[in-house]
């Protein structure tokens, strides 16, 4: 893979970025999504279908986030800064 070895933090939350790091990661980039730790993905929630809806599993989410892991971040307090806690997240495939 043209990519492999390469690391690449994804702090997108719409599709142009979403899908832009896909294909980095189709090309083998070991792409890191970071999403909100309580809504995770806004595009988690946008369901088209009823099967969708019945599955749980957002088709759009899927192909935009296709090959990456995921993480949360959280920045507990505003002022003073505090340390910031990451959680690890899974993927809907990966049946973590």
């Amino acid at each position: 893979m043209p990519l492999e070895g390469l690391k690449i933090l994804d702090i997108s939350s719409w599709l142009t970025g979403a899908g832009a790091t896909a294909l980095l990661a189709d090309l083998g980039a070991d792409v890191i999504k970071v999403e909100h730790p309580l809504m995770g993905d806004a595009t988690r929630t946008m369901t088209f279908t009823p099967q969708e809806e019945e599955r749980g599993i957002v088709a759009l989410y899927e192909l935009a986030n296709r090959n990456k892991r995921g993480i949360a971040v959280a920045r507990h307090g505003i002022d003073p800064p505090r340390p910031i806690s990451v959680t690890e997240l899974t993927h809907p495939r990966q049946g973590n």
